[in-house]
């Protein structure tokens, strides 16, 4: 049975993560295989990137990365501290730098008049879990 992420992590007993995937059926889909043609891309470099990129997106530092022939490994740092002053415009912005979005969270983006109640359906997945209506704690 799945347990939620909030069941499994506690900040404050940690703030470090050592974090590992590996590709199916232990393929090697992380060879450079632009060696051999150049029209295909590094997908290291790719991964590489990535995980640099997403330091920019959530509040985590990245203290060392491995990206190997099937697999990769990351440890990471949480800032929690950082990403609980991020307002919801923050937190909408840095989220739609990696998702599209909803109609919703776009409109407000823009600075578009939402009724009443829908600026409070845009901001629900900006609050932290523990405060939402559906997550509280039975």
């Amino acid at each position: 049975m799945a347990i939620k992420g909030s069941a499994q992590i506690d900040l404050t007993l940690t703030t470090k993560f050592h974090c590992c995937t590996r590709a199916v059926r232990k393929a090697f889909i992380l060879d450079d295989h632009s060696k051999d043609d150049p029209d295909k891309i590094d997908r290291r470099k790719w991964i590489e990137d990535r995980i640099l990129f997403l330091t920019t997106v959530f509040a985590i530092d990245v203290c060392a990365y491995a990206v190997m022939s099937n697999h990769y490994h990351v440890i990471l740092d949480v800032h929690k501290s950082n990403s609980d002053v991020w307002s919801p415009l923050e937190v909408i912005t840095r989220w739609h730098k990696i998702y599209k979005g909803t109609e919703l969270s776009r409109s407000y983006l823009k600075g578009k008049n939402l009724s009443d109640e829908k600026p409070e359906v845009t901001l629900t997945f900006v609050r932290p879990r523990s405060e939402r209506p559906s997550e509280t704690q039975k």
